[in-house]
């Protein structure tokens, strides 16, 4: 467009002189000869003139118009903006609909940057393009757990007040990567995305915005850091590609230099990075021994049991698609009212290991107390994480103790007495005798198993065997004490009844009686039935 313009200017130029020479020469004919023919020559030479002068002064006017004009900013830089001024898209996906759109658009977006920016690189021979990066990810080998999950836990647990996630699921419907995105408030209050993070067949790959000085430094200190062509934006954005060169705690340094950098907060306090690791405690547990039977189910419904109201339960599947143990991520609320994880559950192949989240004086005394407590490395808090081994060396009361005092450390209230204990599920069969009931339920399984509905009755008391029940009722049947006296299994004078073991039972049954032994409890929960006090 330039050289057009160039070409057209130079035809105007040229154009003008040759009028000029026409005019002088026209004058000149005029002055000598006179007459009509001079006098119309004299005319048409002028008009000729007159044309070419206008061309030429618009000509030049329009150039000098559009330098005093402002420059436009760059167009990817005015999206990005228009983006972190925006909803936060995790808002949007609370409907399907919202979801669908919002990964269409990224994946839109995000492809047409990665052409622009690939196309940009190759160009003016600066930055690492995308594409590029995410190539670089996939090969380098990485032996330190690390994950989107793990950076979304340590901003989660470091950040709670002035950093907001936008978790996102790795790849689009179109194969192309999907990171997530990050949002901090700067000093101005504008909340702005400092980083993008990816994660693709196990490779890891971050995207840091920042400013020059301090990308500079992070390249200096790291082989793995590179200047990034992408996005466009007035601000740097620089490439991590998170390798065995990079520790976890070096990429933290680095997210938290950049949040320090926009926030003009300073980096806050976290506890030393000493501790185990969480792959050496997993590797621990799994091989630990265990006789008592614990899983992640049963901690959460001792946790569902005991602090109904004040606990917010996050049930996850064991394994993720890589076959990577996903933890169980339970909630309380503080004193100062803000919800706080305070406990990782992880179960792998029978093994059991639990992060607690407490302070370091009540860290320590779990850890004096037990020897399978460690001080953990993992996530990076100001408070600190205790690892738990789950092996022969802890009752379920001892851990359940543990998890009561770590919530009424951040609860302000006092560890309670409870009834109800951490439990592991019965293994049900088709028949039981009461020796064979004694031996696959423990004591607390049973109580556990028993619902509390205690209303008012009279009459005289009077017991009944487990195997009277199992000779008289059909699988599946409810037992009350009008059915006893209606199948005259009780004198019509009986309101209360005590169950009693005997014998075998060889069906389901439910129960709901004044009174029970714990042997025939266990008889009762040991093939699938339920027991209710009324």
């Amino acid at each position: 467009m330039e050289s057009k313009q160039k070409k057209s200017n130079g035809f105007v130029t040229a154009g003008l002189v040759v009028s000029l020479l026409l005019l002088a020469a026209a004058l000149v004919f005029f002055i000598l000869k006179g007459g009509t023919v001079a006098v119309a020559c004299l005319i048409a030479a002028s008009v000729l003139c007159v044309l070419f002068l206008i061309l030429f002064l618009v000509g030049h006017r329009k150039p000098a118009e559009k330098k005093a004009e402002p420059k436009p900013e760059p167009a990817v830089e005015t999206a990005e903006e228009t983006a972190e001024e925006e909803t936060p898209a995790e808002e949007a996906e609370e409907t399907a609909e919202g979801s669908a759109a919002e990964e269409a658009e990224e994946t839109a977006d995000e492809a047409e940057t990665e052409a622009e920016e690939d196309a940009d690189a190759v160009s003016n021979g600066e930055g690492v393009g995308l594409k590029e990066s995410l190539a670089i990810a996939s090969h380098a080998h990485r032996t330190e757990k690390m994950s989107k999950a793990y950076i979304a836990d340590y901003l989660r647990s470091v950040y709670p007040d002035n950093v907001e996630l936008n978790e996102r699921v790795n790849a689009t419907t179109t194969g192309l990567p999907l990171a997530d995105t990050h949002y901090v408030k700067d000093k101005k209050g504008k909340k702005i995305c400092f980083v993008y993070v990816y994660e693709t067949e196990g490779a890891m790959m971050l995207l840091l915005k920042t400013k020059d000085p301090l990308g500079k430094e992070m390249k200096k200190e790291h082989q793995s850091v590179r200047r990034s062509a992408f996005p466009k934006a007035k601000d740097a954005w620089y490439s991590v590609v998170v390798d065995d060169s990079l520790t976890n705690a070096q990429v933290e340094d680095m997210i938290d230099r950049t949040i320090a950098l926009y926030s003009g907060e300073p980096i806050p306090e976290k506890a030393p990075a000493e501790g185990i690791g969480l792959k050496e405690s997993l590797e621990i547990a799994s091989h630990a021994h265990r006789i008592e039977e614990l899983s992640k189910a049963a901690i959460a419904a001792y946790l569902r049991k005991v602090y109904p109201d004040n606990v917010e339960l996050n049930e996850r599947v064991n394994a993720t698609t890589t076959g990577l143990p996903l933890a169980d991520t339970h909630y309380v609320t503080g004193k100062d009212g803000k919800k706080l994880c305070f406990v990782y559950v992880y179960e792998t192949e029978g093994a059991m290991m639990l992060l607690l989240k407490t302070k370091d004086p009540l860290g320590k005394e779990f850890q004096k107390e037990h020897h399978s407590v460690r001080r953990s490395a993992f996530p990076k808090a100001k408070d600190a994480w205790y690892s738990v081994v789950v092996d022969d060396s802890l009752s379920n009361g001892q851990l359940e103790d543990m998890i009561d005092r770590t919530i009424a450390l951040y609860t302000g209230e006092e560890v309670q007495k409870k009834t109800k204990h951490i439990v592991a599920p019965i293994h049900t069969v088709s028949h039981v005798t009461v020796a064979e009931a004694q031996a696959m339920v423990t004591d607390e399984q049973a109580e556990d198993a028993i619902e509390e509905a205690v209303t008012e009755h009279t009459g005289k008391k009077g017991i009944v065997n487990v195997d009277t029940l199992s000779n008289a009722f059909d699988e599946g049947d409810t037992v009350t004490v009008a059915k006893l006296r209606e199948m005259k299994l009780i004198p019509p004078s009986v309101g209360q009844v005590k169950l009693l073991a005997r014998g075998t039972l060889n069906k389901v049954l439910h129960i709901e009686l004044q009174d029970f032994s714990l042997e025939a409890v266990k008889m009762v929960i040991a093939t699938g039935g339920t027991v209710k006090h009324v």
